[in-house]
């Protein structure tokens, strides 16, 4: 024996047949509004919007004034970025259908879709008179209008309402993340999702947020905690492991990234970005071959993410294989050319196969866009230094020292670079404002001018420095 259900089903199923057969000679005279709403909602549930839409417009012509096809139509044609008919079509029903909540809402979500903020705003005004505690609908709606005007302190406000009343709104959830990093006020975004979780202890979306924050904060085992406690809810989730993975390696965890980053791909998450970590890991592990796979699986994904050819790059100068990580790196560039760290690396790989001209050209381009990029800095200064131009390389260690505010890193390869051609008097106060500047910044010294090391004149500056 059939159950309701299965009687619905298949009296609803009779009902779409009866209606296909009755278009063929267009003759809609049968059919009654909640006719053309299960027909419709029949349409949508079997994912055929294109016949949904057809029939809500047959419908709504058949039924001017009846609510709920205005409704169900203004939501097919805004799926269907018919943004501006559907505007017109709820407009026209406000008319005839004034005070109604479901009209207010959806309008103002259309109207932020088009940058009307204003007007948007007032609608939801008047919806909130006529249910004047609200709903996650419509202080949601008003955030996204406070976001658009860039005050993000109501949008917090409205973004915390909305989730108060339905803490499972997993685009709220981000939206609130987004606005706490904005804001630079992480601590309390943390201190809302624990009243969340005191709520909704077994809200994965909730634990997956905190995470997100506390990774942000830089403390990675609080959010690996998190992670794991949202994967011991709801263990299906790909996002979940995604950040999980995302975690471990920033924790320099990285055959557990790895594993957590496969498991979100088995669940269904094979996105670019999943398998470019997964080679950002296994090069981290310096497991170059396979590092390279995934990066060039990502690329057959997303041919234009610039970290993906970057990745490989990498891999390659790693390997002592300049000739291929400078093709890779100017693929990167080509991506993008303003990032200062390809410009770096690429720096690196022509100094690596002796090219001056364009090492020079390469390096000189990453500090010019990032005038704070110490290492590249360093490198640079060193490379003209090795190439017995003694005066560029003091000339660029000044202006290196001028941008950065006498950073004790530079400072120390300045000294360097001054004992190492005799200039010992200069040296040695540069040597003692870089070790009163950063003692632990030491290492720059030696690792770059090892000779230095059994000097006993500099052992004795060191000496009477820690002796102070």
């Amino acid at each position: 024996m059939n159950s309701n259900k299965d009687i619905s089903s298949q009296s609803i199923k009779k009902l779409v047949r009866f209606f296909e057969k009755q278009s063929q000679s267009q003759d809609y005279s049968f059919f009654e509004n909640k006719n053309y709403l299960s027909i419709i909602n029949y349409y949508i549930s079997n994912n055929k919007e294109k016949e949904a839409l057809s029939v809500s417009k047959l419908a709504v012509n058949q039924f001017p004034y009846e609510i709920d096809l205005l409704l169900i139509r203004a939501e097919l044609l805004y799926k269907n970025m018919e943004i501006n008919e559907a505007i017109e079509l709820l407009e026209r029903a406000n008319l005839t259908n004034p005070n109604n909540i479901n009209i207010y809402t959806l309008l103002s979500k259309m109207l932020l879709e088009t940058g009307e903020t204003e007007e948007a705003q007032e609608y939801l005004n008047a919806a909130l008179t006529l249910e004047p505690e609200g709903n996650t609908d419509i202080f949601f709606s008003k955030a996204v209008a406070f976001l658009q005007n860039e005050e993000i302190d109501k949008a917090i406000q409205n973004l915390k309402k909305s989730l108060t009343l339905d803490p499972t709104n997993k685009v709220a959830l981000l939206e609130l993340v987004n606005c706490y990093l904005e804001k630079d006020n992480v601590e309390k975004g943390i201190e809302f999702y624990e009243k969340l979780i005191d709520q909704n202890p077994y809200s994965y979306e909730i634990w997956n947020n905190r995470g997100i924050l506390f990774d942000f904060l830089g403390n990675h085992n609080q959010a690996i905690h998190s992670y794991q406690l949202a994967i011991a809810i709801n263990d299906k989730i790909s996002e979940s492991f995604f950040y999980l993975g995302n975690s471990y390696i920033e924790n320099e965890n990285y055959s557990n990234a790895i594993d957590a980053l496969k498991t979100s791909i088995k669940l269904g998450d094979n996105d670019f970005m999943v398998l470019h970590q997964i080679g950002l890991a296994y090069s981290l592990l310096e497991n170059y071959i396979k590092a390279r796979s995934y990066f060039r699986k990502s690329i057959e994904k997303e041919s234009s993410f610039a970290e993906n050819w970057y990745g490989l790059g990498i891999t390659f100068a790693e390997e002592n294989d300049s000739e291929k990580a400078i093709k890779y790196f100017k693929h990167a560039i080509q991506l993008d050319p303003e990032n200062d760290n390809y410009w770096y690396e690429l720096g690196n790989s022509y100094a690596y196969s002796n090219n001056f001209k364009l090492s020079t050209e390469a390096y000189n381009e990453a500090v010019t866009l990032n005038p704070l990029f110490v290492e590249a800095w360093i490198d640079y200064i060193l490379f003209l230094f090795e190439n017995n131009l003694t005066e560029k390389s003091i000339e660029k260690l000044e202006e290196a020292l001028s941008l950065n505010n006498n950073e004790a890193k530079i400072l120390y390869i300045y000294a360097g670079i001054l004992f190492d051609t005799g200039n010992f008097e200069k040296g040695e106060n540069l040597l003692n404002k870089a070790l009163n500047l950063n003692f632990k910044s030491l290492d720059y010294l030696f690792d770059n001018f090892p000779f230095l090391n059994s000097d006993p004149r500099i052992k004795n500056i060191i000496k009477q420095h820690l002796n102070k």
